[in-house]
């Protein structure tokens, strides 16, 4: 990647686990790849992005609250400017423990589970998109454009 020209934008809050900024910022300085980091909330960061963004995201890794995993997705479908209209957009934890084949009763407390299995239905009707499920660790959703 160093040698094509390539930049990686992140969007991190490190809310959940300050320490991990530090590890960030130090192996971004070892890399010596061009990574810049938006440290601020998922919806806000993408919105900034929205209105700055002069080259489109080719590839976007979602990895983040699942109770907004529609809201990212459908925000990078909505803008061309922001993300391809050839991209690629990988989703992790599209499989959530096994959890997602639980019945609705089972899950009545588990709101992760409920908006994780609400987002794999979402981009299985999308007819925007061809879907691929992953079942590798995890499960990692491949979606590209249609």
């Amino acid at each position: 990647m160093a040698g094509t020209g390539a930049h990686v934008t992140t969007i991190d809050s490190f809310k959940d686990d300050p320490p991990a900024e530090e590890i960030f910022n130090s192996a971004v300085v070892e890399s010596k790849l061009d990574i810049s980091l938006m440290k601020m909330p998922a919806l806000e960061a993408l919105s900034e992005l929205g209105e700055t963004c002069s080259n489109p995201f080719d590839f976007v890794f979602i990895d983040a609250d699942k109770k907004e995993q529609i809201e990212y997705y459908e925000f990078l479908m909505a803008r061309p400017r922001l993300f391809s209209p050839t991209g690629i957009i990988v989703v992790d934890n599209t499989l959530w423990y096994s959890r997602v084949l639980r019945s609705p009763q089972d899950l009545s407390d588990d709101a992760d589970t409920i908006a994780v299995q609400k987002f794999n239905q979402h981009v299985k009707e999308d007819d925007r998109v061809f879907v691929t499920l992953l079942p590798i660790r995890d499960g990692m959703t491949v979606i590209q454009r249609g």
